[in-house]
């Protein structure tokens, strides 16, 4: 009975609903193949048109400046944050030299919550940003009686 039938956004639409745009693809039915044939044709027309520079003058323009100046905001901001921060954080194996240079021993128990700190880059940075050896060991000792509570 329904075997012919086809609908689209358009004939569907309830009275006093707003219709579609005519962008809406067809429901398909087993013998239905012209109808969606043609919708693919003319998406792939609307689509050549479009990228082969058939804007408008004034559209092109805006698009290039547009990309333009995304482009500029983003190298900027990757060249802004890429090294600055990752420099400062000294490598596990600085971070433990700055340890040893404290007057922490090997195998003792603040060498190895050192350790354990040296695997996070916050706690690697925060160590690197005090600027004596005797600020470093204190928030060493602490950071261990705190872990240790």
């Amino acid at each position: 009975m329904f075997r012919k039938a086809h609908v689209t956004g358009q004939s569907a639409a309830i009275a006093g609903q707003e219709e579609g745009n005519g962008n809406e693809a067809p429901i398909m039915l087993d013998d239905d193949t012209s109808a969606y044939n043609n919708a693919i044709a003319k998406r792939k027309h609307v689509e050549n048109e479009m990228g082969t520079g058939k804007r408008k003058h004034g559209e092109k323009d805006f698009f290039s400046a547009y990309n333009n100046a995304l482009n500029t905001i983003v190298s900027r901001h990757t060249e802004g944050s890429s090294s600055s921060k990752d420099d400062q954080v000294p490598s596990i194996k600085e971070f433990l030299g700055m340890v040893r240079d404290c007057g922490v021993s090997e195998g003792t128990a603040i060498m190895y919550t050192a350790g354990k700190l040296a695997m996070n880059k916050d706690h690697r940075e925060v160590f690197a940003a005090f600027a004596t050896t005797a600020g470093r060991l204190d928030w060493l000792q602490r950071t261990h009686d705190e872990m240790n509570k």
